[in-house]
């Protein structure tokens, strides 16, 4: 279930994310790649100076045998 807030990202949906969220902050008053860009810039990263710093740290990825785990204590 790519919904549940333990489950890993993939690349394509990071990237959905982030065009997604340009068009409906810019809609069409920017070009759409100009609108990434600033999503990108004012958003995503000052995050990454803050974990390049070490000013916070990132989440820990889980293994796949991890996340079987995980999915097993789930509660259905």
């Amino acid at each position: 279930n790519i919904h549940h807030p333990s489950s890993i990202i993939l690349y394509r949906h990071f990237v959905e994310l982030i065009v997604r969220t340009a068009f409906l902050k810019y809609g069409q008053s920017e070009p759409l790649h100009r609108a990434i860009e600033k999503v990108i810039e004012t958003k995503l990263g000052p995050v990454y100076e803050k974990v390049k710093n070490g000013t916070i740290q990132p989440r820990p990825q889980s293994s796949v045998s991890e996340k079987s785990n995980i999915a097993d204590k789930r509660d259905w």
